[in-house]
């Protein structure tokens, strides 16, 4: 029986377009769990990455850093990736999704990078709906493909200076996609703003683990950068600032969180 190329509606992300292949291979005989990512699907994620890299020169927002189209794109560019209509159960906007998708550890999403990652959750889909518990129960193939995710990370963290590793990671992820800023009243020291803590208070889910609002959140971070001496909350020029240290110490807390988790 032929696999038959459904046709791309280019409204949702990337991923939910992963799945929706392995859901529509899954009624394809042939399909199995070694399945090769189909060329179908290679062809509309590079046209897809070819989009967004050359209209992110465009920008006017001067926060953002630029990349070329062969070094990968940024985080914000990533969260844009836009293939299908459908949702799946796996979020761009989750730690673990923005974490593995880097494959090369650069803090840019190459095509390399997203033709590797979207392999692996192409492949997953099919591995899991081949199980005879499981065949044809969507939602809990959704589950058990983002479960794998999120025990890889765990693992990531839980090797051998394994929090520092998956913390550097998210750190280098972040300032590729925001320029750091230094400022003369505290030299020295290294900021980021509030747009780049919020998207991890986003990807780390913090709103919903600790039942906290973002400026709750913020202000928190900045009193214990004070508390520090590493700013001044007087100075505003600060005011939408958070040095990257306080972030850092932040993201390795909640990994040391994470690794204690049983997964």
């Amino acid at each position: 029986m032929k696999l038959l190329t459904p046709r791309i509606p280019w409204s949702v992300n990337f991923v939910s377009f992963i799945a929706l292949t392995a859901i529509h291979a899954m009624g394809n005989i042939t399909a199995s769990p070694s399945s090769n990512l189909p060329q179908y699907v290679i062809d509309a994620i590079t046209s897809e990455y070819k989009r967004i890299s050359t209209s992110s020169s465009s920008t006017s927002d001067d926060e953002l850093t630029t990349t070329t189209p062969t070094a990968g794109l940024t985080l914000d560019q990533f969260l844009t990736l836009k293939l299908d209509h459908l949702q799946a159960g796996i979020p761009l906007m989750d730690v673990s999704t923005i974490v593995l998708a880097d494959k090369d550890y650069d803090g840019l999403y190459s095509l390399t990078d997203l033709i590797e990652f979207s392999t692996q959750i192409y492949t997953s889909y099919c591995t899991y709906n081949s199980q005879d518990l499981v065949r044809g129960e969507i939602e809990t193939v959704h589950s058990l493909v983002r479960g794998k995710l999120i025990r890889e990370l765990w693992l990531l963290a839980n090797a051998s200076n394994g929090i520092q590793d998956v913390s550097d990671r998210i750190t280098t992820i972040l300032t590729q996609n925001r320029q750091i800023k230094t400022f003369a009243t505290q030299p020295g020291i290294e900021f980021i703003d509030s747009a780049t803590v919020h998207v991890c208070f986003r990807i780390c889910s913090i709103s919903r683990s600790n039942r906290v609002d973002f400026q709750t959140f913020f202000d928190l971070m900045q009193q214990a950068a004070e508390d520090r001496g590493l700013m001044d909350l007087e100075d505003v020029l600060l005011d939408d600032m958070l040095p990257l240290e306080i972030l850092q110490t932040f993201i390795r807390d909640f990994f040391v969180g994470v690794t204690k988790m049983h997964v």
